[in-house]
Parts: C-alpha cells; sequence; structure tokens
C-alpha cells in the first residue's frame, strides 16, 4: 500500500465503534459517540454528492447506510477482517481518516492507495480493510480465505463480508458460501438489503449449511445486537453465518428521536455541527491537494527496469512522461 503523507494518518481499529445493546441502557457518552459515527458518514454522503453535482466528482453511489454500517462494524475486534466492498461508510466505522477517506475520494495526492484503488472502495492493511471484488463479489471469496488461515493456525480472528443484492447473484457469492460451510470458518457474511431480492438470501445460506438471522438496517442498535451475537457463535465455533440487514432508509432520524430524550436536541446538534465543520474542512483540503500523480510507477516492480525510471525522472522533474516509443 503507498505510504500516506505527512500530516494524515491512519487510525489503529480498537474494535468497533462503542454502540450499546437494544437492550441495555446506554450512557449518554456512549449515545452521542454513537451519534458522531452515524453523522460522520451521512454528512460526508451528502457532501460527496453535492460535489458531484457541482462537477468536483464523477460520481458518488446515492443510498448510504449508516445505522447498517455502523452497526456491524461494532461487532469487530482490532484482530479481525473486514471485506465491506465499496462502502465508505464501513471504512469510516471501522476508523480510517477522515482526511485519508476524502482524499482518496478526490485520488489527490494524499490518497493512500495513490489512486489507484477506485472510490468508495477504501483498503487498508492497517485497519484490516481488505480490497474489493467491484460488484462481482471476489471479495466474500477473500474473507472466506482470510478465515479459512485463522482456523488453520488457531486464531480467534473473525472475518466480516459485506454484500448487496448485486453481488448475492454473482459465482462469486455461491462459491464463498458454500466453501465456509463445508469448512465451518469463522466468517460472517452481511446481506445489506435494500432491495425486496435479498429475502432469498436466509433460504441460500440454509442450502449451504449456514445459519441466517435478520435484523432492522434502521435500528443501529438493533444491527449491534445481532452482528455481535453472530460473532459470539462463529468465534465459539458454530461455523459461518448470514446476517440480512434490512435498510429502510439511514437509521439517523430514527436514533435522533431516541436520543433526544436521553440526551436533548441541543447537545446533538452540537455533535452535527462539529462533526459538519470537521468533514468540510478535510473537504477544503481534499479539493485542493494535487492529484495522486506522484508515483505512477509504484507497487509494480521490485526493481524498476531503466525506461520506467526515467520515465519516473521526467514526470517528477517536467510532469511529463519521457516517450520510449
Amino acid at each position: 500500500m503507498t505510504t500516506a503523507s505527512p500530516g494524515a494518518t491512519e487510525h489503529t481499529p480498537d474494535g468497533g465503534p462503542a454502540v450499546a445493546d437494544a437492550d441495555s441502557p446506554p450512557t449518554p457518552a456512549a449515545l452521542l459517540a454513537t451519534y458522531r459515527a452515524l453523522v460522520l458518514q451521512q454528512v460526508v454522503d451528502d457532501r460527496l454528492r453535492a460535489a458531484v453535482s457541482h462537477g468536483l466528482l464523477e460520481r458518488w453511489p446515492a443510498a448510504t447506510e449508516p445505522a447498517a454500517m455502523v452497526g456491524v462494524v461494532s461487532a469487530l475486534s482490532a484482530t479481525d477482517f473486514l471485506f465491506p466492498g465499496p462502502r465508505l461508510g464501513a471504512a469510516l466505522a471501522r476508523g480510517a481518516s477522515l482526511e485519508l477517506v476524502l482524499a482518496h475520494a478526490f485520488g489527490s495526492g494524499a490518497d493512500p492507495q495513490g489512486g489507484r484503488v477506485p472510490a468508495p472502495a477504501f483498503v487498508s492493511r492497517t485497519l484490516a480493510l481488505g480490497s474489493s471484488g467491484y460488484h462481482n463479489a471476489a471479495h466474500l471469496t477473500h474473507a472466506a480465505g482470510v478465515a479459512w488461515a485463522a482456523k488453520i493456525r488457531g486464531e480467534q480472528t473473525l472475518a466480516m463480508a459485506l454484500f448487496d443484492d448485486a453481488e448475492a447473484e454473482e459465482g462469486e457469492f455461491h462459491n464463498a458460501l458454500n466453501f465456509a460451510g463445508v469448512f465451518k470458518l469463522p466468517v460472517l457474511f452481511v446481506a445489506i438489503a435494500s432491495a425486496p431480492g435479498l429475502a432469498d438470501t436466509t433460504r441460500r445460506a440454509v442450502a449451504y449449511g449456514l445459519s441466517a438471522q435478520v435484523a432492522n438496517g434502521s435500528d443501529v442498535f438493533a444491527v449491534a445486537g445481532a452482528a455481535r451475537a453472530a460473532a459470539t457463535r462463529i468465534r465459539g465455533g458454530a461455523g459461518a453465518e448470514v446476517l440480512v440487514v434490512e435498510c429502510n432508509g439511514s437509521g439517523v432520524a430514527l436514533f435522533e428521536a431516541d436520543a433526544t430524550t436521553r440526551v436533548g436536541a441541543a447537545a446533538l446538534a452540537d455533535v452535527r455541527e462539529r462533526v459538519a465543520a470537521e468533514v468540510d474542512e478535510a473537504l477544503r483540503s481534499a479539493e485542493a491537494s494535487s492529484p495522486a500523480t506522484r508515483d505512477f510507477f509504484g507497487d509494480v516492480y521490485a526493481t524498476a527496469p531503466w525506461n520506467l525510471t526515467e520515465q519516473r525522472a521526467a514526470q517528477r522533474d517536467t510532469g511529463r512522461l519521457k516517450d520510449h516509443g
């Protein structure tokens, strides 16, 4: 992975965000921390879609599921692996630096992927965020492979992979679930169900020997509780499971309605204002940064051949590539 620029560093994960279970009363501090995680995703998504309308970005996915992302990621420990696919919200929930996430979205010089990995996928070795299959569901098979390695080594590592209705129709989906079911691997497959088609996922899971649960994707506490319960069973040796998270909206409004009675509207407004200011500052930095052209030739050869060495020097000195042909 390309080294990030000074001043912006990836956060080392200490597990998922702090989210209380649905049946245990959360403290005011926990409520505000959860609200910040939800609002951060919502504000980032709003700002990046606005950037598309202003011609600053070519495109950005329209859908966002903050409650689902925050809830499922809360089940992970620091040593677990997450394969979110093209879901930037999951990377933010895992602890990715806001500055690096926005640099990645704009392909700026601070992008830790060096502009190579198309947004919204975000890959990080530090955060144990695996690569994306870009809607061919290959990351589900990767997650099964990581879980298999963990089982062979006798580790307590859990792998989690997120997917949607389009990815559930890919061959890799069936490969991953079949393999995980046969070998009883420590992997949790999470279906983000924003369309009715994923209702079939529970039946498919049973066909491959996996148990399946369903959670309300608009309720962050319900998602967190279901994900943690599944993770506990998997770590105990029960084998892979599927969690279907049925999303009908972001879940932020539902959370606000409940949290207002516990911490007050002013406290929530303060969190939202602070998050918006933080995102806007990071966004200005990402927009002003030069494109990630500093290293076209990295991560390709252990020792670069002479012609690429010359081209890299020419690009650095003149901004143009030297013609060798």
